[in-house]
C-alpha cells in the first residue's frame, strides 16, 4: 500500500504543483538513485513496465522515474572512467554522456512535457 503512494507521489498544494510539480522532480531523483544502486537503467525500467501495466504506477509518474533512470545510468560510465588508465580522456567521454542525457531530459521532460 505504501509503495503505491510513494511511487505515485503527488502534492496537492498549488505552489508545489507549479513548474510541472515538485513531485515529478522528486520521483526523477528517486529513479536516478535506484538506477545508481543497480547500475542499470534497463533493469529499473523493466521493473517499472509491469508495475504500470497492473496500474500500480501512473504513466505520468513512470515517465519521471524513467527520465531519472536515464540520468542515473551515466554514473556507471563515470565510475569506469575513474578506474581506467587515462582518467582525463575517460572522464571527458563520461561527462559528455552525463551532459547528453541531462540535456535530453531537460528537452523531453521540462521543455516539452
Amino acid at each position: 500500500v505504501w509503495t503505491r503512494y510513494l511511487l505515485n507521489l503527488e502534492f496537492k498544494h498549488p505552489c508545489l504543483r507549479a513548474c510541472g510539480g515538485v513531485d515529478s522532480y522528486i520521483l526523477m531523483l528517486f529513479g536516478t538513485g535506484c538506477t545508481i544502486l543497480v547500475q542499470s537503467s534497463s533493469v529499473f525500467t523493466s521493473t517499472l513496465t509491469p508495475l504500470v501495466g497492473i496500474g500500480m504506477i501512473h504513466i505520468e509518474k513512470a515517465t519521471a522515474l524513467t527520465h531519472g533512470a536515464n540520468i542515473g545510468t551515466t554514473v556507471t560510465g563515470v565510475l569506469s572512467a575513474l578506474s581506467g588508465s587515462n582518467v582525463a580522456k575517460g572522464m571527458t567521454v563520461a561527462l559528455e554522456h552525463v551532459f547528453f542525457n541531462t540535456l535530453g531530459t531537460v528537452v523531453w521532460f521540462f521543455v516539452w512535457p
